[in-house]
């Protein structure tokens, strides 16, 4: 099997719907790339595509809905609350405890997160959150180790710290 790799850009859908291609093997991040935008397009032209579809793709990417799933579902998670310009951060300070990460809900590579240990650090963060997102969390700290699993198939592969 040829691979050839397209730039995304303004002509990617055409040189995808031109290119003659079997399936596209997705390796794009954030906005565009991971949120279902990218997989909903090539499912308009018809174009298989590894990784996960649409919803998926959304929901992942979508960390207040991505909440509201897992809670509907009986899952834990850590207490948050959504921030705007008019909130009392001095109430969420004292509603969630400290401390707390405040991040934008559809970013990802931690982009506008940040880590807030007293109450006059949340509005600051609020800001740069918003800058990349109209919709902001804040949630409880968790602490622990990050692990990546990785999932092929039905096979899950080895877990990385």
């Amino acid at each position: 099997m040829d691979a050839h790799p397209i730039d995304v850009g303004a002509s990617v859908l055409e040189d995808l719907q031109n290119g003659g291609f079997d399936c596209a093997f997705v390796m794009l991040h954030g906005r565009g790339g991971e949120d279902g935008t990218m997989q909903g397009a090539l499912e308009l032209l018809g174009l298989p595509y590894t990784g996960s579809g649409v919803l998926a793709s959304a929901l992942g990417i979508d960390k207040w809905r991505s909440k509201l799933l897992w809670q509907a579902a009986g899952l834990p998670v850590p207490a948050c609350a959504l921030l705007d310009s008019s909130t009392d951060f001095g109430a969420v300070a004292r509603q969630l405890g400290l401390p707390l990460f405040i991040k934008p809900a559809s970013e990802g590579s931690s982009v506008g997160i940040s880590k807030v240990g007293a109450p006059d650090e949340l509005e600051a963060a609020y800001r740069l959150a918003a800058q990349y997102d109209s919709l902001v969390l804040a949630e409880q700290f968790v602490g622990g180790g990050e692990f990546t699993v990785a999932i092929l198939g039905e096979q899950a592969l080895p877990v990385v710290k």
